[in-house]
């Protein structure tokens, strides 16, 4: 990626430039270097206006919104870029990165908590052309994926999880196991989640510089903590280093996940619900519906998350509390 950006620094710009700066922008993001990552990424932005040959512009703009330009804007601003990635692949006739940039809309939609029935009516628009092409190698993540919405949504059972015959050390398969956990946590027994967030844990490199990691993060410092694990302290004192970056980089991406993980240190220093509140206003603030309804959880408030859950479609979790299902609350 430096080499082509020198290249197009010394002869101008080339049909290459684009991608070349979005995997150079990259590498800053997975060094820390969120802020130049962003700064080289919009650069790249503004070069594909200028780049006459078109064949490479969707590529270019996945890689952007998938690994390149991913902490400092908005989640939701990528999930509107990633809905453009679709209408120009099928545009340019590129199925390949459009089904690619479809699959990352429907889990991102998720972490960031959009409502889910924009996500499955994006699938019901799209499904005459997308659906075939999850039989093709290297799809595996769009049902995966879709399997995720859909179980919070209540269409379809939570668990099992679908799996594959892919083991953990691949980008599938560790995604496999993230899945696994984050629907055991709400869904199954907390063992499990725990098991399943260890396994993705341990082949955290094949996820990648996404937010899968900051999902993965998050759901793991708390299953540990509630688990009672050995290491949860430690993974807690991580996962707060790590969020405190974040809010540095973005707080509109990070500020309520940080708030979160704060509450439950002083909630083990002897806080009671309270310690939430933070948290829970900033999630609501930012319409972050699938984590406000995890923090109402947290803080054992069953109505609030209830509601919270409510508008975020997640009828399956809706249903479950409203039975009387127990709270994925610290115990």
């Amino acid at each position: 990626g430096l080499h082509l950006v020198a290249l197009a620094l010394e002869n101008g710009v080339m049909p290459s430039t684009p991608m070349a700066l979005a995997v150079a922008a990259t590498t800053l993001n997975d060094t820390g270097r969120e802020d130049l990552g962003h700064a080289l990424s919009t650069v790249a932005r503004e070069t594909l206006t200028r780049v006459g040959d078109r064949r490479s512009e969707v590529p270019a703009r996945v890689a952007l919104d998938l690994f390149a330009d991913v902490w400092v804007p908005s989640l939701f601003t990528s999930l509107s870029r990633l809905r453009d990635d679709v209408v120009a692949g099928r545009r340019q006739l590129d199925v390949e990165y459009a089904a690619r940039a479809a699959s990352a809309f429907f889990r991102m939609g998720v972490y960031a908590g959009l409502p889910l029935r924009q996500l499955l009516q994006s699938h019901r628009e799209w499904c005459d052309w997308l659906d075939p092409v999850q039989a093709l190698p290297g799809h595996g993540l769009i049902r995966l994926n879709l399997h995720l919405v859909r179980a919070f949504a209540g269409e379809v059972s939570a668990l099992p999880c679908p799996s594959s015959s892919h083991d953990a050390s691949s980008n599938l398969g560790a995604v496999e196991a993230l899945s696994r956990g984050m629907l055991e946590a709400h869904f199954g027994a907390l063992p499990a989640a725990l098991e399943a967030l260890e396994l993705a844990r341990s082949v955290r490199p094949y996820l990648g510089s996404h937010w899968h990691v900051v999902a993965l993060r998050q759901y793991h410092a708390l299953v540990a903590l509630d688990c009672g694990a050995a290491h949860a302290p430690e993974l807690l004192n991580e996962t707060l280093g790590v969020l405190r970056h974040g809010v540095d980089v973005s707080p509109e991406n990070f500020a309520h996940r940080l708030a979160l993980l704060e509450a439950e240190v002083a909630h083990r220093n002897g806080g009671g619900p309270e310690v939430y509140a933070r948290a829970a206003e900033l999630a609501e603030r930012g319409a972050w519906l699938h984590d406000l309804g995890v923090i109402h959880e947290r803080a054992g408030r069953r109505e609030a998350a209830i509601d919270a859950y409510e508008r975020w479609g997640a009828r399956a979790k809706v249903d479950r509390l409203a039975a009387g299902a127990r709270l994925w609350s610290p115990r």
